[in-house]
């Protein structure tokens, strides 16, 4: 019988926070967080070279941007660590590259690494303690989800199917990547040394919204 993953959780424990990494970096609108896969496109000379640089470091700092072009890039604010898996140069009329986000980082406008216009310096950073919250099936979070999942097509690693009760700090964070909450918001929930006041927040507005349908 094949051993069922269990429910990855980058905390402050197993995320060393003295490592600092300087890399190259992309803002987006799409607010990717830790611990699922993506695809990210592009074209054009900047993203082309930062894609090759990320290869060559060994990974990027993906930073949040609101919709107005606004980056969240002060000192302190939170932004994903992705690893490049693979790139696609040529099939397509844009760039194709498939990603991991691995953890947060917090931004370090303070070090005494010099600053490149082109790359970032973040200290590693494993946001919200491990959660001691489960989340049941029935749970408005989880059938909301799985509701956006059948509707979008959305793909999460096996073990979000099979396992149940599910990990409250995956849930939020997937819907932290799905509504299109403020930056500051988002940015502040993170910020928080838990999950249970982004869980709170988020329930509040799932419940609202399905109030006015």
């Amino acid at each position: 019988m094949k051993k069922k993953e269990a429910c990855p959780v980058y905390s402050a424990s197993n995320t060393p926070k003295c490592i600092t990494k300087q890399l190259p970096f992309l803002t987006s609108t799409d607010h990717w967080m830790p611990m699922t896969r993506h695809c990210l496109t592009g074209s054009g000379w900047l993203f082309t070279q930062t894609i090759r640089a990320g290869q060559q470091a060994g990974g990027i700092w993906l930073v949040m941007q609101d919709s107005r072009g606004y980056p969240a890039m002060s000192d302190g604010d939170v932004m994903t660590l992705a690893v490049i898996e693979s790139v696609d140069w040529l099939s397509q009329q844009q760039i194709q590259v498939h990603i991991a986000t691995l953890s947060f980082g917090r931004i370090m406008r303070s070090s005494d690494a010099p600053a490149q216009p082109t790359r970032l310096i973040g200290q590693l950073y494993g946001g919200w303690s491990p959660s001691s919250v489960s989340l049941a099936a029935d749970d408005v979070l989880i059938t909301r989800l799985h509701q956006w999942q059948a509707e979008f097509g959305l793909v999460w690693p096996e073990w979000v199917t099979n396992q149940t009760p599910l990990c409250a700090n995956w849930v939020c964070l997937r819907w932290l990547e799905l509504l299109p909450l403020s930056l500051k918001t988002k940015q502040r929930l993170l910020k928080q040394p838990s999950a249970r006041n982004c869980l709170r927040y988020l329930k509040k507005v799932i419940r609202q919204s399905d109030r006015y349908h």
